[in-house]
């Protein structure tokens, strides 16, 4: 398998390492971006005390060689070039490499900088080209999202029942627990912040990442049959928008979130995390969904993509 590249924004996609004709000869900025320590002292302390880090954005660096079988032909291709990169997308370009041993990795940029077309070398219908892309979210991730659906009373024979469910729960309901396997325990994987969506009847809905310890608690929210509300973590910590808490019509329901509840922190925890009762992730999440007034019909779905911090 060959190295691919493609671009997309606005509907379109472009493919940027399409053979002899527009070879991608370059790249860069794939590994750990822009690691920055934290550090504290004390008046009297030599030395300091590291405190965590934080991370800049990504710069992924990329360098092109394309040949037009004519001049009208060159001028298309260099019109792809500026096309797929153009800086003006609000929501940013995704470019997606597909590795040679299979692996898949996406991010979101923007052009930082000159899209050069260099004079060096170039012939009338030869055209070297380089180009830097700034990633907000320095994250890395594999495109294809995953979407895990489980019921608590599935198996309960049509029993509806009417007290706090505090159980794990499973698509089975077999061992009354779910686990998420979170990046398959790759050491080099990044939190994720997914999407959470509760389907009714459930009231009084707590959704607990127990490997974590953190909740989100809706006491007071009742969600009838047929419906639906969905918490949207917004990337946590990688992004600038706070978490959402809507029903499927969009209105908010956020005035029923208990005050001690981990909206901002609520994640999938990859292998390796320092866990808060000890010990370390493995990349597996153990989720739970408590309530009352549940039935065969209730639900919970958890989206998520697998990202990393380095490829």
């Amino acid at each position: 398998m060959a190295l691919t590249l493609t671009a997309a924004h606005g509907g379109a996609t472009y493919d940027l390492n399409s053979g002899t004709d527009m070879r991608l000869v370059a790249w860069d900025g794939l590994s750990l971006a822009g690691i920055r320590r934290l550090t504290q002292r004390t008046a009297a302390q030599r030395g300091h005390s590291d405190i965590g880090y934080v991370q800049a954005a990504r710069v992924v660096a990329l360098g092109w060689a394309f040949t037009g079988s004519t001049l009208n032909d060159y001028y298309t291709k260099r019109r792809l070039l500026e096309a797929a990169l153009m800086p003006q997308v609000a929501d940013g370009v995704v470019l997606t490499f597909t590795f040679p041993d299979g692996r898949v990795r996406a991010m979101v940029g923007h052009l930082a900088g000159d899209l050069q077309m260099e004079s060096v070398d170039r012939t009338r219908l030869h055209q070297r080209a380089a180009a830097e892309i700034e990633c907000g979210d320095p994250r890395l991730y594999d495109p294809t999202a995953v979407t895990t659906d489980f019921y608590p009373l599935a198996s309960l024979a049509g029993w509806e029942i009417d007290w706090e469910l505090p159980w794990l729960i499973s698509p089975s309901n077999a061992s009354r627990s779910l686990t998420i396997d979170y990046a398959s325990g790759d050491y080099t994987a990044a939190p994720e912040y997914p999407v959470l969506t509760i389907y009714g009847p459930i009231s009084n809905p707590i959704i607990t990442n127990t490997t974590t310890g953190q909740s989100i608690d809706l006491t007071g929210l009742t969600i009838a049959t047929g419906e639906t509300v969905v918490i949207d973590l917004k990337n946590g910590i990688y992004g600038d928008e706070a978490p959402t808490i809507r029903t499927g019509a969009g209105v908010s329901v956020e005035q029923f979130l208990s005050t001690d509840s981990a909206i901002n922190e609520w994640h999938l925890a990859p292998a390796g995390e320092p866990l808060s009762g000890g010990g370390y992730g493995t990349g597996d999440n153990v989720i739970a969904l408590a309530g009352t007034g549940g039935s065969a019909s209730t639900q919970l779905r958890v989206v998520h993509y697998n990202r990393y911090l380095a490829l």
